[in-house]
């Protein structure tokens, strides 16, 4: 069996919070992306499980028992497990009202209470995106499972995952972290219900640098003093973020960076090693011409001070992907220092990202930054990416291992 986590993690608090308890249902399953949902899910579940009349089921992070109570309904022998005993005073009433016999037990997917091979279909909804251990809880559906076990798992693109990230950092930090998201469609309408969180939504695609000029504009706007950026498809992990905001808050770094190349992260995360290489090339070409000692120019997980962004002139940069890089180098012209941590990541086969073509696009728009950063430096050169009154003294770039 796997071991436990601490029950200071959010998905023990969070679900175990009698207000969410009772609105869980309607926030969940209520409208029509609700119903689209609760159907299709019903509708996959039946169809895996399926034959299920006299079958044992064991329904893992049952919540309010919407799925135990569905495998009831065709015959199944269901016994459902949650860590919330508020979710299950709840799913023990619906169960009631429907007059079916389904056993309610309080339990962790995280080290189960059965034997081995103790039922012929394990479900699990919508649970490992919380889990602190994901691996070691479907370590422990399989080993209790005779027959299937039945999970699911948001894709990188997915509007779940946002929940996920959002809870993860919410619960971690309080009401001392604001996350600021440009985001559309169905993934406007599940952020809005989050807590804690500011939603805006532009008229039409601004862009991945237009995104995130609104993002750092509405942080300052809102009084915050250490704005953090992270990728939202899961590469990174958000346990650096204490050590990114603190560097900065230490008042050593205007910038910190999370490198997936100190410590070599990004080899042992998968990292495709055409896009290794790229970002090796990528990062000694900016290395030599802006004359920085980086690791690594390309990472989606930054940290910046207040200061910092409200006196880089980031109206300037582009609004594609070459914006992170051109935000670098002006930190660098403007003589910042630069801290990096080394970070681990993982690549999965959905994780979102940029195909070849704009690839190709972004790498020569980092080389071009490089070479005007070098040409305004040694040449009557001017361009509004780097102003020469911004300059300050000349930079030091320190990795800072953890």
């Amino acid at each position: 069996m796997s071991g436990s986590p601490s029950r200071d993690h959010y998905s023990y608090s969070v679900y175990a919070d009698p207000s969410t308890a009772k609105n869980f249902d309607r926030r969940r399953f209520g409208g029509p992306i609700g119903q689209m949902v609760a159907e299709s899910q019903a509708d996959a579940v039946a169809r895996f499980a399926s034959p299920i009349r006299d079958r044992t089921i064991l329904d893992v992070g049952t919540g309010t028992g919407r799925a135990a109570i569905l495998l009831a309904r065709a015959g199944g022998r269901v016994t459902g497990v949650d860590p919330s005993e508020e979710m299950l005073a709840i799913a023990r009433v619906q169960a009631a009202d429907a007059s079916l016999a389904i056993r309610f037990d309080v339990g962790d997917a995280h080290r189960l209470q059965f034997a081995d091979r103790s039922f012929d279909v394990v479900v699990c909804l919508r649970v490992l995106m919380h889990a602190a251990d994901w691996e070691g809880c479907l370590t422990e559906l399989c080993r209790v499972s005779s027959r299937a076990v039945i999970l699911d798992y948001p894709s990188a693109r997915s509007a779940a995952l946002l929940e996920s990230i959002g809870r993860r950092l919410i619960h971690r930090f309080g009401a001392r972290t604001e996350p600021y998201r440009v985001l559309r469609d169905a993934t406007v309408a599940r952020a809005r219900t989050l807590p804690k969180v500011m939603v805006h939504e532009h008229p039409k695609n601004v862009g991945y640098g237009g995104n995130q000029k609104t993002c750092y504009r509405l942080a300052v706007e809102q009084g915050a003093d250490i704005v953090i950026m992270v990728h939202p498809d899961y590469q990174y992990t958000p346990k650096l973020i204490p050590a990114m905001a603190g560097l900065v808050a230490s008042g050593l770094y205007q910038c910190v960076l999370g490198s997936r190349i100190l410590g070599g992260g990004a080899i042992k995360g998968r990292m495709p090693w055409w896009r290794y290489v790229a970002n090796r090339f990528l990062t000694a070409a900016d290395n030599i011409l802006i004359g920085s000692k980086l690791s690594e120019f390309h990472t989606g997980y930054r940290a910046f001070s207040r200061e910092l962004l409200t006196r880089l002139p980031l109206d300037a940069n582009s609004d594609d992907f070459v914006f992170d890089n051109q935000m670098l180098a002006q930190t660098i012209w403007m003589g910042f220092e630069i801290g990096e941590v080394s970070c681990p990541t993982r690549y999965a086969t959905d994780a979102s990202s940029i195909n070849f073509r704009r690839s190709v696009q972004y790498g020569f728009g980092c080389l071009k930054t490089g070479i005007l950063f070098r040409l305004c430096k040694w040449t009557p050169v001017r361009s509004p990416l780097f102003p020469v009154e911004t300059q300050r003294a000349e930079t030091v770039t320190r990795d800072t291992p953890v």
